[in-house]
C-alpha cells in the first residue's frame, strides 16, 4: 500500500489496481487536511519526489539529505508521482468516558505486572513489553 514500483506498474495497469499507494495521496493529505506525515523507512527511494525533509542516519548520526535525494530524484528515470485527492476523514467519536471510571473511582499500579482497577485486578504479565512499573502507571 506504500508504492507501486516500475516493475508492478508494468504488470499490472494502474486502472486494475485495487488500491492506491500511500506515495500518491501523501501530499494532498497535507494540502486537504493539514496532515504532515513522519515516515521512517528504507528501500524506497520513490518518496524523494514528495518528501519536504529526508534525513539520513550514519553511523548512528542523523544528517540531512534532502538536497542530495532531490537530486538522485531529478536525474533518475522514475515518473513523476500523482497527487490524488486524499478524500474526507471521518470524524471520530470519544467513546462516554464515564464508563472508563472505575465504581469506586481509584486505579492502582500495585507492581509491574498488576493495575488495581475498582475493585477488578488486571493481570498485564502477558505484555511482554512492559519492563517497568512507571511503564505500567502510564498504561493505568
Amino acid at each position: 500500500f506504500m508504492i507501486r514500483d516500475n516493475l508492478m506498474r508494468q504488470l499490472v495497469h494502474s486502472d486494475k489496481e485495487p488500491i492506491t499507494p500511500f506515495l500518491y495521496k501523501i501530499r494532498s493529505l497535507y494540502q486537504e487536511h493539514s496532515v504532515s506525515t513522519i515516515l521512517v523507512m528504507g528501500r524506497a527511494g520513490e518518496y524523494f519526489s514528495v518528501a519536504d525533509t529526508v534525513l539520513l542516519m550514519d553511523s548512528y548520526v542523523c544528517n540531512d539529505a534532502t538536497d542530495r535525494a532531490k537530486e538522485i530524484y531529478a536525474n533518475s528515470q522514475q515518473q513523476n508521482t500523482t497527487n490524488l485527492p486524499f478524500g474526507d476523514i471521518p470524524q471520530r467519536l470519544l467513546p462516554d468516558t464515564s464508563v472508563l471510571t472505575p465504581q469506586n473511582g481509584k486505579v492502582m499500579v500495585r507492581s509491574k505486572n498488576t493495575i488495581t482497577y475498582g475493585d477488578i485486578e488486571l493481570d498485564i504479565t502477558g505484555l511482554e513489553q512492559v519492563f517497568t512499573k512507571a511503564q505500567t502507571t502510564t498504561i493505568a
